[in-house]
């Protein structure tokens, strides 16, 4: 009986932890961090302000919590496979995935504009490096070791293609011809990829 009425507990808890993420995400995705207040979440989730508490421990916590949901979304959409015949149709392939990933509404409010000044620019390069560049930096290990590629630090490579990406999603997204500017960001990748091979 105890076993069982912990167990109610802790599935409880699970579903609170979901609703409270679903509707965050919601919020903070349309109207940014600064414009949500836990006030508001607690009221569109229908739970008291000590349920959010008992899971949370500030908006922040929350927003790290959603931002990790995000990125772990895009890591899904740009997974590299080492064994893809054409490796540089595969990279380019990657690249314009990750674009479509980053310029989702919400995933550009949360990701691109409020995740580096809510959770700070180490906090957010950490779990970028962790969940995203990490898998271009392997990639590109891989395309050097089998001599496909210029013999480069693969590291600072990685992390000039990945900076030089996320600054392209800006470039587009607040583009007023969004198709005209993700074409021509994407020709211009192009020639920078091209420029690795051998």
């Amino acid at each position: 009986m105890i076993k069982e009425h912990k167990d109610k507990r802790i599935e409880n808890g699970k579903k609170t932890v979901s609703k409270v993420l679903l509707i965050a995400r919601k919020m903070f995705g349309k109207q940014g961090f600064a414009k949500t207040s836990t006030s508001d979440i607690v009221k569109k989730a229908g739970i008291a302000r000590g349920g959010l508490y008992h899971h949370f421990s500030s908006k922040k916590d929350i927003f790290k919590a959603v931002f990790r949901i995000a990125m772990e979304e895009i890591a899904e959409q740009i997974k590299f496979d080492k064994s893809a015949p054409d490796k540089k149709d595969h990279l380019l392939k990657i690249t314009m995935a990750f674009f479509k990933a980053c310029l989702d509404p919400e995933r550009l409010q949360i990701v691109m504009i409020d995740a580096s000044s809510v959770l700070g620019m180490d906090e957010f390069r950490r779990l970028d490096k962790k969940l995203l560049t990490a898998q271009l930096t392997e990639y590109l290990k891989h395309l050097m070791e089998d001599n496909i590629i210029k013999p480069i630090n693969v590291e600072t490579m990685s992390h000039l293609l990945a900076g030089a990406a996320n600054d392209a999603v800006f470039l587009i997204a607040q583009s007023k011809n969004k198709d005209k500017t993700l074409k021509k960001v994407f020709a211009s990748f192009e020639i920078l990829i091209d420029s690795l091979w051998l």
